[in-house]
């Protein structure tokens, strides 16, 4: 997984669709803070710089074969739960027991059939995924389709001063 850093870095989650029957596939934009510091129009207590792609950011495709199971959250509704660690990176293993207990509850996967299966959590700047998979993710840079560029609006993607 060497395209993406081993830190926690600004992406946005631009496009998530199963390729095929139960496989998974996302794509992610790397955003950098661009232009002057501005309040966000709907909260403004808050202020920073917009995070933004730049037009010649490549894109971040994450794709797995199979999947039992995702859920996709938004961001800004997820609840950062303090039993589990904070996000370090982008991509990574978790152990999310309300997750583990709703595939649990809603499949009949277990470690025996398909086999050994972990739950990813991806954590971008407008998206909480969570995946469980028997397998690791492919992961690798893209060319970034025009659309994926466009300005979502700086309100939705501001690094917080405070």
């Amino acid at each position: 997984m060497s395209v993406l850093p081993d830190n926690l870095v600004s992406l946005i989650l631009a496009e998530i669709s199963e390729p095929e029957a139960n496989a998974l596939r996302l794509v992610a934009i790397r955003l950098s803070a661009q232009g002057e510091a501005v309040t966000n129009r709907k909260l403004p207590q808050i202020s920073g710089v917009p995070l933004l792609p730049t037009p010649d950011t490549r894109a971040i495709e994450i794709l797995w074969e199979t999947t039992i199971g995702y859920v996709v959250l938004n961001e800004s509704y997820a609840i950062f739960r303090e039993d589990l660690p904070k996000a370090t990176q982008n991509l990574e293993v978790v152990q999310d027991p309300v997750f583990d207990d709703f595939i649990a509850r809603q499949t009949f996967a277990t470690q025996e059939f398909p086999g050994p299966f972990q739950t990813w959590r991806f954590h971008s700047e407008n998206n909480l995924v969570l995946v469980a998979s028997a397998s690791e993710p492919a992961v690798r840079e893209i060319d970034a389709e025009p659309r994926w560029l466009e300005k979502r609006g700086p309100e939705i993607f501001i690094r917080s001063s405070g």
